[in-house]
């Protein structure tokens, strides 16, 4: 029995359930993610401009906020 395996193309429009990355991912345009949340507690999504990481801290570690 054959083992098939799927091929992105450049310029498909693909729409994958997971992917893993060993090392840095880019993007232009949109960028969604899930940051889970625990303990009810509200979390921001911070941009890192020193290392351009999108980062999530919780909202009370900002002073004057929480």
């Amino acid at each position: 029995m054959p083992n098939w395996k799927k091929v992105i193309v450049s310029g498909s429009n693909a729409h994958l359930n997971h992917i893993t990355a060993s090392s840095d991912v880019s993007a232009s345009g949109n960028l969604y993610g899930y940051l889970p949340e625990a303990d009810n507690q509200t979390y921001v999504v911070v941009y890192d401009t020193t290392t351009g990481e999108l980062k999530n801290r919780l909202l009370t570690s900002f002073p004057g906020i929480g």
